[in-house]
């Protein structure tokens, strides 16, 4: 009489491993949004964060301090002392400091935001970046101290 060890047959290994390609099939997609919406995320509050960080620094040392943004390179540069390293200045390439960000556009004059001796915007302008398919867009306004960030809108 053979006596029969338990175990799985070929079949229930294969029905197993068929219903787990399915389930990772299903969640793939969302896995990469959520990726690249946490990588967009990221790549907002750096630069509101660097923006800030101009804006305080104009303020506290009295003078004109800017922002000058690249599109092809995507990524800008702080004419404000590295909180890190202390260096003078410094550049952020957002596609490196946020994952795949990328720096899409920019309607400020020159690319060049700037803060004066108050802490106050001296130019006007939008500047558009994105992960993917998503958006979003930092507002710098004018005579003001506000630095208005959008929420992340999905471009088809």
């Amino acid at each position: 009489m053979h006596r029969r060890r338990p175990g799985f047959s070929l079949m229930e290994l294969v029905t197993v491993v068929a219903i787990m390609a399915i389930m990772a099939a299903i969640a793939m997609p969302r896995m990469a949004e959520a990726a690249a919406r946490r990588d967009l995320d990221a790549a907002a509050q750096r630069l509101v964060a660097d923006l800030r960080h101009a804006q305080q620094h104009a303020l506290a040392s009295s003078t004109n301090i800017s922002v000058t943004f690249n599109t092809d390179s995507d990524g800008y540069t702080v004419d404000a002392p590295d909180p890190i390293s202390g260096a003078a200045s410094y550049t952020v390439d957002l596609a490196v400091a946020s994952g795949r960000a990328d720096l899409r556009a920019s309607t400020l004059a020159g690319g060049v935001a700037t803060f004066d001796a108050n802490g106050l915007a001296t130019t006007t302008g939008v500047i558009e970046f994105g992960v993917g398919r998503y958006r979003r867009s930092v507002t710098i306004t004018d005579g003001s101290l506000a630095i208005d960030l959008s929420d992340i809108t999905y471009a088809p």
